[in-house]
């Protein structure tokens, strides 16, 4: 059921609408499921994602609008528009529709305008049609509010999860290997950037503040890291190009075109572990570089 017809079945006589404007380097979210969660990224404390706990309304959203005129949500009920969007994750929540009849809240609606997610006061998915959320995020924005900043078209995901994730500020749950995955635009490898998968060994079921900072410190200090591999790398081309009949390179920055970095992990260890997975010009096993520092890393 999309959110539209899920209103139309709705007895009420007044809406409010809520909004707050993500912070995202000070917040971090883990999608674990039907339990996602919400983290300061400087203490590690968790925060209120919904609209509502009990009958607390979450102080980091703003009432925008409060009103009787309930010809916004009639329009959206009577538009033919039957274009679902796909629901393909929980994420940080960004506005919320609270339902009212006689005073009393009958229901209310967590909605992310940027991933285009939707979830009623009994954590139940709602699905959103496109046309509703094009204009409520326009209604949110009449108010004074850029909801649009981080809006973009719709993605249906069947493959590679965490592709849709971004790091620091996301993270997808994998619940095959139960690690934490997220995408990051990395230089440790590259002219310029290539998406890179970060992967996160839990402690305690979540992502340790100081996981964080080890994935962040790794590619804040990519040129050091760089300098490193290619001088490694180089020398492995220089023993195998012959039996993996690669061509003549002229000089090392040639081996970005025969070597991608695919995956940095950071373990759940005391040392918090640092490994690298390269695709070489060995389809079949690649390289993995263990990390010490940014100027100490190993090959295995």
């Amino acid at each position: 059921m999309n959110i539209v017809t899920y209103i139309e079945n709705i007895k009420f006589d007044k809406y409010q609408l809520y909004y707050r404007d993500n912070k995202y380097f000070e917040t971090l979210f883990l999608d674990i499921g039907n339990m996602p969660i919400l983290i300061n990224a400087i203490d590690g404390t968790e925060l209120m994602n919904s609209i509502f706990t009990g009958e607390t309304i979450n102080p980091s959203f703003t009432m925008i609008e409060d009103s009787q005129d309930l010809s916004f949500i009639s329009d959206q009920i009577k538009n033919d528009s039957i274009k679902n969007l796909p629901n393909r994750k929980t994420t940080i929540f960004d506005s919320a529709i609270v339902l009212y009849h006689q005073n009393n809240i009958i229901d209310f609606f967590n909605i992310s305008i940027e991933h285009k997610i939707c979830r009623n006061s009994e954590d139940i998915s709602i699905d959103l049609t496109v046309d509703f959320v094009e204009k409520f995020a326009l209604r949110i924005q009449s108010f004074g509010t850029n909801p649009f900043k981080g809006y973009h078209s719709s993605s249906l995901s069947v493959m590679d999860q965490w592709r849709h994730y971004r790091f620091p500020f996301d993270f997808y749950k994998n619940p095959i290997f139960e690690v934490f995955e997220s995408s990051i635009y990395s230089g440790i490898f590259a002219t310029n950037w290539q998406q890179v998968k970060i992967v996160i060994s839990p402690i305690n079921g979540r992502i340790g503040i100081d996981q964080l900072n080890k994935a962040k410190y790794i590619e804040e200090n990519k040129s050091t890291t760089r300098e490193i591999l290619l001088k490694l790398f180089w020398e492995e081309y220089l023993i195998w190009k012959q039996d993996y009949e690669l061509p003549e390179l002229n000089n090392k920055e040639q081996l970005y075109s025969f070597v991608r970095l695919s995956s940095i992990s950071i373990g759940n260890d005391v040392n918090l572990s640092a490994q690298m997975y390269f695709r070489t010009w060995d389809d079949e096993h690649g390289q993995y570089v263990r990390y010490i520092d940014k100027d100490e890393i190993e090959f295995e």
